[in-house]
């Protein structure tokens, strides 16, 4: 129950937004439950069904549905059309979306850190290994997994060498990039 509460309150909300047209069942019911008693077969219904107005107002509708559904086709058509105005205008109030920036193919790759570069290395190592069968491992190890592993366990000096080693060629692409 927990879940569904912190889902409703993460959906986002647009007050001005217009809204969807009604399908013509909710319309159909929106109107009988106005009616409400008025309706000549509701107390017939109500002792039938205990007072359960949904199933109520759904056998009404599959009862009257054939009659109203002309006229209601015809009002969902226009409100649609109306709806899709709106939106449109909706739409163009809004902020402007941002257009991601095409990357230039030319442009020099950036490196990869430290890290992956330690992982790179190791790679072959841990597939050559007879215990690696590419899967989940029986300690439940994945390659992810076995790597972050074996980077943590690496001296601080050990790493040194990966960082110094990148900031060499992190130089190198700054100096290509500003060419």
């Amino acid at each position: 129950m927990n879940s569904q509460k912190n889902t409703k309150e993460k959906r986002k909300r647009y007050p001005n937004a217009p809204k969807i047209p009604m399908s013509n069942y909710f319309r159909f019911r929106s109107e009988i439950i106005e009616k409400g008693e008025k309706h000549p077969k509701w107390d017939e219904l109500s002792e039938k069904h205990k007072g359960n107005k949904n199933l109520i107002v759904k056998e009404l509708w599959d009862e009257e549905k054939k009659e109203k559904s002309k006229e209601y086709k015809e009002l969902n058509r226009l409100e649609t059309a109306k709806y899709k105005k709106d939106l449109a205008a909706y739409e163009n109030t809004g902020p402007k979306k941002k257009k991601k920036r095409k990357r230039d193919p030319d442009a020099p790759k950036k490196p990869k850190n430290s890290y992956l570069k330690f992982c790179d290395e190791v790679r072959d190592q841990i597939k050559n290994n007879p215990d690696y069968d590419g899967t989940k491992k029986k300690y439940g190890e994945t390659m992810a997994h076995i790597c972050g592993g074996l980077w943590s366990e690496l001296t601080e000096r050990e790493k040194n060498e990966y960082k110094e080693e990148w900031n060499e060629e992190y130089k190198v692409y700054k100096e290509k990039l500003s060419a």
